[in-house]
């Protein structure tokens, strides 16, 4: 189970992919986007 790590909520969803092929990933309660296990985080404003 995948958790924001903004808000740490637990309702996260797909969200696509990155440019670079990696799974993106988007919180339902603050909106956040992220990619797990990456040392960048896109951020969704």
């Amino acid at each position: 189970m995948l958790i924001c790590p903004s808000c740490m909520s637990g309702k996260v969803v797909k969200n696509g992919k990155t440019y670079y092929g990696k799974q993106n990933h988007k919180c339902k309660d603050c909106n956040r986007q992220f990619v797990t296990n990456n040392k960048h985080t896109i951020t969704d404003q």
